[in-house]
């Protein structure tokens, strides 16, 4: 009886052992999926901030591009008669905004460079510069053939600013094909990731799903082998206390991977709503914008013509008031003027008044 009961306790210590063992693998599992999770999500994030910075760059690329092909339109259609003077000063402008340009497109591939986003490395984005050739040829032409004419100095010069912004729009031209050229290497890093990450969720849900089968299957072996065991009353209640806070542990896993996914359904509804109020927010403040223009539009020539009625009225009231006070008391104007009735020239008198107070 005594080594009965001595193996049994044997047998049991084994088994708490064992059950020790798979609780810790438990714990092992639940902090992978954890960490599974938190992994998922950052590249979540890394994707939105990726397309969130790339749409705001295109934006900020068709302002800018538009800014500078429509000044480069202006010159070359306005360019035909005016003097070289001023075609010069226009060149200027142009040399000087396109500087601007270039300033403005070298701080964004600094800023670019220095983004901290994985595998970008040193990749570039587009920016999609107008080609300058026709503008430059249209705009020197006819500057040459009137320079000519003047003296060699001024020609020397002109004939240097020229080539200068000929230079520069070169440079311009290089840089554009050197960032569109970036634009796609972007695209193809995004796609990269986007792949990347889709076979890194596969994987997880992959490793989550063998860890859930062994633990399965472990628990089922502990079982089979308690049953063969028959320990006493005690350690059936612990395993059972045990299997429950397992179970429960389980479902509230699900339940918070459930709440996410329903969270981030809601976060983007939500947003896709805010959109679509953005876009009709904006069509009707256009509409508004435009009726509101051309009513002011008329009431401002409606208040002149009435202003100018008013103006010609009170300059001719005063015209006959001073002709009034110059003419003498012997003539016959006076005299005539003297016999009306006082009341038509007292109302006379207080309506030019009236009308030099307005």
């Amino acid at each position: 009886m005594k080594k009965k009961k001595i193996v049994q306790d044997k047998k049991i210590a084994r088994l708490r052992a064992d059950i020790s063992k798979s609780e810790k693998s438990f714990d092992k599992v639940e902090e992978e999926i954890h960490k599974e999770i938190q992994r998922q999500m950052e590249n979540e994030s890394k994707k939105e901030e990726i397309e969130r910075r790339i749409k705001i760059f295109e934006v900020e690329e068709s302002g800018i591009t538009d800014e500078f092909q429509k000044l480069l339109i202006s010159l070359r259609s306005e360019g035909r008669g005016k003097t070289s003077e001023k075609r010069i000063g226009e060149l200027e402008v142009l040399m000087s905004k396109g500087s601007k340009y270039l300033e403005v497109l070298d701080q964004k591939i600094q800023n670019l460079k220095s983004m901290n986003l994985g595998k970008l490395g040193n990749s570039e984005i587009n920016l999609q510069v107008p080609s300058a050739k026709r503008s430059t040829k249209g705009s020197t032409a006819p500057s040459r053939r009137r320079s000519k004419s003047q003296d060699p100095e001024k020609y020397n010069e002109k004939s240097r600013r020229l080539e200068d912004l000929k230079r520069q729009i070169i440079q311009l031209r290089r840089e554009s094909e050197a960032l569109h050229m970036s634009k796609f290497r972007l695209i193809e890093e995004k796609e990269s990731l986007q792949k990347t990450a889709d076979e890194c969720q596969r994987d997880a849900d992959r490793a989550a799903q063998n860890l859930r089968n062994a633990e399965n299957l472990r628990i089922s072996e502990l079982n089979r082998q308690e049953k063969k065991l028959q320990p006493s009353i005690i350690i059936e209640s612990k395993d059972e206390k045990r299997e429950k806070e397992y179970l429960e542990k389980k479902e509230k896993l699900y339940e918070k991977i459930k709440q996410l996914e329903r969270s981030t359904d809601e976060q983007k509804e939500e947003l896709q709503r805010i959109q679509r109020r953005s876009d009709f927010l904006k069509r009707q403040l256009k509409s508004y914008n435009e009726k509101d223009l051309v009513r002011f539009e008329n009431e401002k020539t409606e208040k002149g013509a009435e202003i100018r009625n008013m103006k010609r009225k009170w300059h001719d009231q005063i015209m006959t008031l001073n002709a009034l006070n110059k003419v003498p008391e012997s003539s016959f104007f006076f005299k005539f003027f003297s016999s009306l009735p006082e009341t038509s020239t007292k109302s006379s008198a207080e309506r030019s008044g009236n009308d030099q107070g307005e």
